[in-house]
């Protein structure tokens, strides 16, 4: 056979040049920096209630043609890494099936967010939250958007900065939130 060969990055036709493929949390096979981590390999046989209900919604879902076991594998692999690090077993397919039902609209986001305790929307009549002279300082945004990386308008090069209140425009609409189309004020 040919060796050496080597396929065009481009054939004329402006397609992108693939990038490296690179691990995601759930390829675990090989990777060296695993090696000297603990595992947990105790089994007490017993689930919590949460996680009987966590697998009956799935096994319902399954079922009923509602969504496929692949669909909670993409779900669970598409969690960032800390979160997937850090979540439990049906934590994950917990949060993988709620985005399923939110990407099929069996529920709507304003739905979910009221099973989730509420809306997220600040009181129409709430005075600003900062005035115009106060000194500030840009925090930093946690990924916590219903398991999923949320649209961060606020870019990361920026968190810490101070700097003070030089005017108010008035209230906008979350852009968190209008990212996907969900008006919260």
């Amino acid at each position: 056979g040919a060796t050496g060969v080597s396929f065009p990055v481009d054939d004329g036709a402006g397609q992108w040049r693939i990038p490296p493929w690179r691990a995601g949390p759930h390829d675990l096979g090989g990777v060296e920096t695993l090696l000297g981590k603990p595992v947990d390999t105790i089994d007490t046989g017993t689930l919590h209630v949460w996680e009987q209900r966590t697998h009956a919604a799935l096994v319902l879902l399954v079922g009923k043609g509602v969504m496929k076991v692949d669909e909670l594998r993409r779900g669970v692999e598409a969690l960032t890494p800390s979160v997937y690090e850090d979540w439990g077993y049906y934590e994950k397919w917990g949060a993988a099936m709620a985005h399923m039902m939110l990407e099929r609209g069996v529920f709507s986001p304003e739905e979910f967010d009221l099973g989730l305790g509420g809306p997220a929307s600040p009181e129409a009549d709430a005075p600003p939250q900062f005035t115009v002279g106060q000194r500030v300082r840009v925090r930093e945004e946690k990924p916590l958007s219903r398991w999923r990386k949320p649209h961060l308008r606020t870019p990361g090069y920026i968190f810490g900065v101070e700097g003070v209140v030089d005017t108010y425009e008035g209230k906008f609409g979350d852009p968190h939130f209008l990212a996907f189309r969900c008006d919260q004020g």
